[in-house]
């Protein structure tokens, strides 16, 4: 046996022991979005308090939230976290129609919503996950939201800066054909999300997620997206007069993906009236390197965020 094929057995084997772990004390369930794809649904916490939507980044799954989803927050919050299409226990299907139209995904959001009953939630986006919560504001507006929070994510609303070169090479690999080449993509990206290297069973369980986002769907959701009139968008920045609610920005010093310094000073020009938080020491998932941290910070903003509203 090779030691790239030792390499993914052993990644499959100790993920798998990672999530078993604790899967019992959440709960999950398929829904169907409306095109017909499953999407793996989980939650934790009571269904009458207040809601918390979370959307993961590129290549992962709900389990991004391990930190959120096994804390205290339960004890306040309803929290519901779903696998994106293509990703994790979700769907995959094979048509790139089924990744670059802007209106699937906020109708994937918007089902996941009415699945578990979350009646404007705090919509909490890491990374990738900001562009599925920019076409759920797109094509379904804020009306039934009471926050957002954007975790490492610029979400199409200003321009990156400083991203790690290592980077675009190893999403190449990730969208080869050659299986071995993704394989190194995948742990080439895990290891740039956190400041320092992940523990060897955390590390393992990520970088199996990232393989389980095939390179077709990844090639399919690469470029603009389409709107239902057939028009394309390459960023969010026209949508900046819409978000019209309590918005939280969240920045990691150590961002692999991004310049922090360079972020803050976009996001003060653009939203000056918004939360802004840079979380020294921590990386791109930040809401693991500071978990604490982030969920405090999670908790205030979201029962301020009520209070407002009432």
């Amino acid at each position: 046996m090779s030691c790239k094929a030792a390499l993914l057995i052993g990644l499959l084997v100790c993920g798998g022991a990672v999530s078993a772990a604790k899967s019992e004390l959440l709960r999950y369930q398929t829904i169907v979005a409306p095109d017909g794809v499953p999407l793996n649904v989980v939650e934790a916490g009571s269904p009458d308090a207040p809601g918390i939507l979370l959307i993961h980044g590129v290549g992962q799954s709900y389990a991004s939230w391990d930190r959120q989803l096994h804390s205290d927050l339960v004890s306040s919050f309803h929290l519901v976290a779903f696998d994106l299409r293509g990703h994790g226990g979700s769907g995959k299907p094979w048509l790139a129609t089924s990744y670059n139209q802007s209106c699937i995904w906020a109708d994937d959001v918007a089902a996941v919503m009415a699945a578990t009953a979350l009646t404007s939630p705090v919509m909490v986006v890491w990374s990738y996950g900001g562009t599925i919560g920019m076409d759920y504001v797109r094509c379904r507006g804020i009306a039934n939201l009471s926050g957002i929070v954007f975790a490492a994510s610029r979400s199409g609303l200003y321009p990156n800066s400083e991203l790690n070169p290592r980077i675009p090479a190893a999403s190449e690999k990730l969208k080869s054909a050659d299986v071995a080449k993704n394989i190194q993509g995948a742990v080439e990206f895990t290891s740039f999300l956190t400041a320092e290297r992940l523990p060897s069973d955390i590390e393992a369980s990520v970088t199996a997620t990232n393989l389980m986002y095939p390179p077709y769907a990844r090639k399919a959701n690469d470029g603009p997206k389409i709107l239902p009139d057939g028009s394309f968008y390459k960023n969010n920045e026209d949508q900046i007069p819409s978000l019209s609610l309590p918005l939280f920005f969240m920045l990691g010093e150590k961002d692999a993906f991004s310049s922090a310094q360079a972020a803050e000073l976009a996001i003060k020009a653009r939203f000056p009236k918004a939360d802004l938080k840079t979380y020294r020491g921590a990386g791109h998932w930040l809401f693991f390197d500071a978990a604490d941290a982030f969920n405090r910070d999670l908790r205030n903003f979201t029962l301020r965020t009520i209070k407002s509203k009432k």
